[in-house]
């Protein structure tokens, strides 16, 4: 059983993280590649998670 949920919790980690890329690549409409070589590649990802997030709670809760 603690196979299965460990299992369940890296397809959701995973899941996320796909929805995060294809949710910033609709805001930003660049690549991943362009996203790494920026020098404010780490300011770019946090506002697509942040923005992400912000959208999940405002639908779910």
């Amino acid at each position: 059983m603690i196979n299965y949920e460990r299992n369940i919790g890296i397809i959701i980690t995973f899941y996320s993280l796909i929805l995060i890329y294809k949710q910033f690549m609709k805001d930003h409409f660049i690549s991943l590649s362009d996203a790494f070589c920026r020098k404010n590649m780490l300011e770019n990802i946090q506002f697509g998670v942040q923005k992400h997030t912000n959208y999940l709670k405002f639908k779910y809760f």
